[in-house]
């Protein structure tokens, strides 16, 4: 669901999501995403927003969170696209049909796990993983060809009851930094 009106009279975008999550075996849990974002400035050269998110989700680890977007178009054809908390990335057009990304972005890892421990008790792991690198796209007719590789930190990742939160784990890792490639 999206509405659009007018706030301090800046065009003001709300939505709201139902999401389902589960896994091949059994749904899981239902979801909510509400979103609120002002648009701050929109010209040729320089879009900004400012907004919030709210997680309707018992196992959120911020069921609130402040969003900021940025993008500016320098006059030598460089791009600050700039989406917090998600990602930073200076871009450039290349070739006819290329684009090169430099930056850093929050990606998600998040599945269930069943029977682990002999009793019928469902888990999550889920854990936040920041991946630095460079991406090119290219596209070819009506699709697009992506390419990213660059070093992924994984802060932490957690496994917790399925009814309880990400803050009250059974169990934690800390993996190393790894490189990472992914096409498609």
């Amino acid at each position: 669901f999206s509405y659009f009106s007018s706030l301090f009279n800046k065009r003001t975008i709300y939505s709201a999501s139902v999401l389902v999550d589960g896994s091949d075996k059994h749904f899981e849990r239902l979801k909510g995403l509400i979103t609120g974002v002002v648009v701050l400035k929109a010209n040729q050269k320089t879009k900004m927003t400012a907004g919030l998110i709210v997680s309707i989700d018992p196992s959120s680890q911020l069921p609130v969170i402040p969003i900021f977007t940025y993008e500016h178009k320098f006059d030598n054809g460089l791009i600050a696209d700039i989406t917090l908390p998600k990602s930073l990335y200076l871009r450039k057009y290349v070739f006819n049909a290329g684009r090169v990304s430099l930056g850093t972005e929050l990606d998600r890892t998040s599945f269930y796990l069943y029977n682990i421990d002999g009793t019928s008790q469902k888990y999550e792991y889920r854990q936040l993983d920041i991946n630095s690198g460079v991406i090119y796209e290219h596209a070819i007719g009506d699709f697009i060809i992506t390419g990213k590789t660059g070093i992924k930190l994984t802060p932490s990742g957690r496994i917790f009851r399925k009814e309880d939160s990400y803050a009250h784990p059974v169990y934690q890792t800390k993996p190393d930094p790894s490189f990472y490639f992914n096409i498609g």
